[in-house]
């Protein structure tokens, strides 16, 4: 018999001690990032004889927080991909952002053998600028070398997770807002 790692608990919402009740997992917050390129990664795919191909690698980013995963699309023989913000983005809960670690790791897909490492990137939650009503993506775009060669260009914000119906409401207004929508409340 194989036992599932995770086990689903029913919590209820109005009570305000079933988080507890789970084991104090209440999360912090929530990060989003937006992966939007790279530039200059290592050429890990030999190159056809006689200039039938040059060499080149296949990237896809892998996003990791905590123990949440998540990768974008592969673009292939491609040494700068791109990656539109519909595609490269992803939201992740934070359970202690002092001590958890943002990483952005780059790979070579290979469809025979283990995906080969581009390079990485690791960064303190902590260092992510918080989220604000009206904020412009690009106020928290950064460009950072990876650990092994080239860039990457990413955004990544941090917003506090509350519960209060004050905090509720502002949240709604702005998915509201940027969901085009008039305002319910």
């Amino acid at each position: 018999i194989v036992l599932p790692a995770v086990a689903a608990v029913l919590l209820d919402v109005t009570n305000d001690d079933a988080w507890f009740e789970a084991g104090n997992m209440f999360p912090e917050g929530i990060c989003t990032v937006v992966v939007l390129q790279a530039e200059d990664l290592a050429a890990k795919d030999l190159a056809l004889p006689f200039g039938l191909s040059q060499p080149s690698s296949d990237p896809y980013c892998e996003v990791t927080l905590g123990t949440s995963h998540w990768r974008t699309p592969v673009r292939p023989q491609n040494l700068n991909p791109k990656w539109l913000p519909a595609e490269g983005t992803r939201q992740f809960l934070v359970h202690s952002r002092s001590e958890q670690q943002l990483q952005l790791h780059f790979y070579d897909e290979n469809p025979y053998t283990e995906d080969v490492s581009l390079g990485y990137l690791s960064l303190p939650v902590s260092e992510l600028p918080a989220e604000v009503i009206n904020m412009e993506p690009t106020l928290a775009t950064r460009r950072m070398a990876l650990s092994q060669q080239g860039f990457v260009t990413f955004s990544g914000t941090w917003s506090e997770l509350k519960l209060d119906e004050t905090n509720l409401r502002r949240q709604l207004r702005r998915l509201d807002e940027r969901c085009g929508r008039r305002p319910a409340f």
